[in-house]
């Protein structure tokens, strides 16, 4: 895990260390995770101190002390809160200058580092931390290939169990029972929606019942060594009108765009501006309301977006290419599949036929 504290520090400077320290679930700071390389606990309260020189201490309660072995690092463990509060103490004595990764820091936690390290100074380094984390390793990479390929051969699986008059939310308790079956360590996310509610991106599914003529709009992923998948297939339920097969054929025009603009050198802005043009020039102008892709990694959102700001896609580089329509009243069309940017064009990791599917 050298490597990967090297590179968080590669583009810092003056600092003596980093601290990554984690809360209560759901406030566990991944970069944690990243740091360390496991894919074990959840190793809450504690945390780990890096070092310039690709070193670092592992602080964790007893609870996890069976997981955290499998850290190569120097190891301290506490049995109370408070024994956990002295090993913080000492090991940020003397340091004068420390980075934090403030977009995952809880307020609380800030306030004791505080209490603990009075004259430290504390350096946000949450952007340099995001940075690092964008290109992933081998051992990364391997890890979201296999999240990759459990969701893949889920959503190969899935139109079998659509029927109709069926609820949103028992799709997607089969979502999770087979993501699960099929070796993943849980499902990240289960999103269903039927007709109108498809055209709402972030839907969370519930009682919708399914009809004859409906979009079935699927979003899910899963998590494997803690690394995520992501991938979104929408369904027609019977035959597909024309209206249907339009959006859907525009959707598909602007994820194979964005795949042959996605090259090293690439602006990622500049992908989703091409997405966007591609999509506004029909008579669908405007129903594209979101990134075309994000970061994948060990978040869902792993922090970065092709939306909003300029991003050199760099070799190593995982997203999610996810353009999509949306008709309020009617429905909508995404389709989602996950790349990894190489020397060449991107090879896509979710490889789940993306032609249309009339069930």
């Amino acid at each position: 895990m050298k490597e990967r504290v090297k590179r968080i520090f590669a583009q810092t400077e003056g600092l003596d260390c980093a601290l990554f320290m984690n809360g209560v679930e759901p406030h566990l700071d991944m970069s944690f995770f990243y740091v360390t390389g496991l894919a074990d606990g959840l190793f809450e309260t504690g945390g780990v101190m890096i070092y310039p020189d690709g070193g670092m201490d592992l602080v964790s309660s007893l609870l996890e002390e069976p997981s955290a072995k499998k850290c190569k690092a120097p190891l301290h463990i506490y049995r109370k809160l408070d024994e956990g509060e002295d090993i913080f103490t000492n090991l940020l004595k003397g340091k004068k200058k420390v980075g934090i990764n403030s977009e995952e820091l809880t307020h609380a936690n800030f306030e004791k580092l505080s209490r603990l390290a009075p004259h430290a100074e504390f350096m946000d380094i949450s952007q340099e931390v995001k940075d690092a984390r964008a290109v992933k390793d081998e051992q990364e990479l391997e890890a979201l290939k296999r999240a990759c390929e459990i969701a893949s051969e889920v959503a190969i699986e899935i139109p079998k169990y659509v029927k109709v008059g069926m609820t949103e939310s028992a799709l997607a308790a089969e979502l999770a029972y087979l993501l699960q079956k099929k070796g993943a360590s849980k499902p990240n996310f289960t999103l269903t929606s039927f007709g109108p509610n498809s055209a709402e991106p972030h839907y969370m599914g519930g009682d919708g019942v399914l009809k004859m003529g409906d979009f079935v709009l699927l979003d899910f992923g899963c998590i494997y060594n803690k690394y995520h998948s992501d991938i979104t297939r929408t369904f027609v339920m019977g035959t597909a009108s024309d209206r249907q097969k339009k959006i859907y054929k525009v959707v598909a025009d602007a994820q194979q765009l964005a795949f042959e603009k996605m090259t090293p050198g690439a602006d990622a802005k500049d992908v989703h501006s091409a997405v966007a043009a591609l999509i506004n020039a029909t008579e669908f102008k405007g129903r594209f309301t979101h990134s075309t892709g994000h970061s994948l990694g060990l978040a869902t959102h792993d922090g970065q977006r092709m939306f909003d700001y300029s991003l050199t896609l760099e070799p190593g580089m995982v997203f999610t290419v996810e353009p999509g329509v949306y008709l309020p009243d009617f429905g909508g069309v995404r389709i989602e599949d996950d790349v990894v940017i190489t020397q060449s064009k991107p090879r896509i990791l979710t490889n789940a036929p993306r032609d249309m599917i009339e069930l």
